[in-house]
């Protein structure tokens, strides 16, 4: 997870003694917000097969690309060390990704490391979790309730897109 219990708890002022509940609203957002992104948020290492284009890029699905340990196309090991990593793309300069079905294999690391996520990453996963945490007590779906004792609370609908929204640029380009 990229948001601790620690930190939503500082955000939300939660007060909970059960922190299993906090990681699994933590985990939810941030599965919600990786759904958005179209990848896992946190560096991983990948194993892809892939069409071949016909063109000097090839799109991977998954961004930043950190390291290509591997290339075989149509059989053939190429040189890692020409090929340039931009975002979610492999660019391989003065050579094609020859037009196929499944013809090329890629090893791969992708995403961000702990110290590389983006501050409005943890910031939406935090503000989503505490979201998904206020639907607690029976409040689900209620979009505002008045108590005596601690003042009203407005509860937003189920719809995170404000949140989302802020992360648009982090998404993965649609083939």
């Amino acid at each position: 997870m990229i948001v601790t219990a620690e930190e939503l708890k500082n955000y939300s002022d939660v007060v909970s003694s059960d922190d299993s509940m906090i990681e699994l609203m933590i985990t939810a957002a941030q599965e919600i917000v990786q759904n958005y992104l179209g990848y896992r948020i946190e560096a991983n290492d990948y194993q892809d097969t892939l069409d071949g284009n016909g063109e000097e890029s090839i799109n991977l699905g998954v961004k930043p690309i950190k390291d290509v340990s591997q290339l075989v196309i149509d059989g053939e090991t190429m040189d890692v060390s020409l090929l340039v990593p931009m975002k979610e793309y492999l660019i391989f300069p003065n050579y094609i990704f020859t037009a196929g079905s499944l013809n090329i294999k890629v090893l791969f690391r992708a995403g961000y490391e702990n110290n590389e996520i983006p501050a409005v990453m943890k910031l939406t996963v935090i503000r989503i979790a505490a979201l998904l945490l206020s639907e607690g007590s029976g409040h689900i779906g209620v979009s505002s309730i008045s108590d005596g004792n601690t003042g009203s609370r407005t509860f937003m609908e189920r719809s995170f897109k404000r949140y989302l929204r802020e992360l648009s640029a982090y998404r993965v380009s649609k083939w």
